[in-house]
């Protein structure tokens, strides 16, 4: 599956590809999620700051998993967010099964991750969370 991140490019939906940005961490597998009442608004449709939570639990997973090989990426648990951007394609419903795919980019020397939430029916894309951080990365974010 091409990520999303390769067509909207960074750190804003939209924009092509900046020509300095490196990807410095990818999940694959991505963190999967199940939609329960408690995250539904009207009409059994999610509630779309769950998307700001998903998006956060795979950044934070990201970093747990890859932080030892990529120690740049601890930044992220410390460091105050700066920007974030939310891109919604389609909602997710009641018992949707959804799945989060992190990757962490170094944009312009900070720390940017891309989480892209996709529907396990269908594989489409669902909405698209950018987080951009305020601090300056080190010259060396991996090991």
């Amino acid at each position: 599956m091409k990520s999303r991140s390769d067509r909207i490019g960074l750190p804003r939906p939209g924009c092509s590809p900046p020509s300095d940005e490196t990807a410095l961490s990818w999940r694959g597998e991505g963190r999967r999620f199940v939609i329960h009442r408690h995250q539904c608004a009207v009409a059994d449709q999610w509630y779309w700051p769950e998307a700001v939570s998903l998006a956060s639990g795979g950044r934070e997973e990201l970093v747990r998993v890859e932080s030892a090989r990529i120690p740049g990426l601890r930044l992220a648990l410390s460091t105050p967010l700066r920007r974030l951007d939310l891109l919604f394609n389609r909602p997710f419903f009641l018992f949707d099964e959804g799945v989060v795919l992190s990757s962490a980019h170094e944009w312009q020397g900070r720390l940017v991750f891309v989480h892209e939430l996709i529907g396990v029916e269908g594989g489409e894309p669902r909405a698209l969370a950018i987080e951009q951080f305020t601090t300056l990365l080190p010259d060396r974010v991996w090991n």
